[in-house]
């Protein structure tokens, strides 16, 4: 009796060591007259174990990528597809059916192949064709003014992931937000500016701004500490006038009794000179007598006459 050999062979099909990769994957493009390949056509050739080309016919192949020779987990993995075997030879593009990342070809590679389930074949490392090594000189150029600006169209949000934007000048024709902003000068009258602590509140009578609080409220301190312009120069000494409530006051005749008038006035800091005006009427003056008493001296205080007319 004469056995028929079979067309699936796996324990005795082999791959040989014939792999082309004649299109390298670089991405997906966008323009059908620029278009880059999104596949890697693979050519192989099956061996049986005698070295002789596999029957023709259909076969179960699987592809695995890794990025390592030996050992590793698949980074992708395609099939199992039927192929059909022609004098050994077969042809597929990888990608076809399990779509190929650009990050899966991002360093070298290396390309498992299994045959109808049996053992993986040694990988094979993959090689730069003409896309690949095109995609390498771009990424490596460094380029100033390649793209007009006017060329430029977003349809989206830039995000720079945490990178600074350098620029001499940023002109914004709507809202600019940020979480910070840091400038050595301002321009401007800053009257539509938020989030600023605005100066408010007044200050009572007799004393004037000597500053803003962070809160926005207003610091107030006797006049000595504020500025008031005067004849055109600017000073800080200004001139206070009280009288007492009670006047005019009475002097009694000839009883030796003191007629006191109180003046009092209000912090408005050193007092650098005193001037006194009084005006007194009396049939003899000749025995009146004028005491000024200090807040510090109740008793002696400073004469002002004595007598205090002919």
């Amino acid at each position: 009796m004469n056995a028929r050999p079979s067309r699936h062979r796996p324990a005795t099909t082999i791959l040989s060591a014939v792999f082309c990769v004649l299109v390298a994957f670089v991405g997906f493009a966008t323009s059908a007259a620029a278009a880059t390949p999104a596949t890697l056509l693979f050519e192989g050739v099956l061996r049986g174990a005698g070295g002789g080309a596999v029957s023709d016919g259909p076969y179960k192949l699987s592809f695995s990528l890794y990025d390592a020779e030996k050992d590793g987990a698949a980074l992708w993995t395609e099939g199992p597809l039927d192929l059909v075997v022609s004098g050994g030879q077969f042809v597929t593009p990888l990608g076809a059916k399990t779509a190929l990342n650009p990050t899966v070809l991002n360093g070298p590679r290396w390309l498992g192949v299994t045959v109808a389930g049996e053992p993986e074949l040694p990988r094979v490392a993959l090689h730069s064709a003409a896309y690949a090594q095109r995609a390498a000189v771009a990424e490596s150029l460094a380029c100033t003014g390649c793209v007009s600006v006017s060329a430029l169209k977003f349809d989206g949000d830039l995000d720079f992931g945490g990178n600074s934007v350098k620029a001499k000048n940023i002109t914004a024709t709507g809202d600019v937000i940020a979480k910070s902003v840091t400038a050595s000068s301002f321009v401007g009258d800053g009257s539509k500016l938020t989030g600023l602590a605005l100066p408010a509140g007044t200050c009572k009578t007799g004393s004037f701004v000597t500053g803003i609080a962070p809160d926005g409220k207003l610091l107030c301190g006797a006049a000595a500490a504020s500025g008031a312009i005067l004849g055109g120069k600017l000073t800080d000494t200004l001139a206070e006038t009280e009288s007492p409530l009670d006047l005019p006051k009475p002097i009694p005749d000839n009883t030796g009794i003191e007629a006191t008038a109180i003046i009092n006035f209000g912090d408005v800091g050193i007092a650098d000179e005193v001037s006194i005006h009084m005006k007194l009427t009396n049939s003899d003056l000749g025995q009146v007598r004028a005491v000024l008493l200090p807040p510090d001296d109740k008793v002696k205080g400073m004469t002002l006459c004595d007598p205090c007319g002919g």
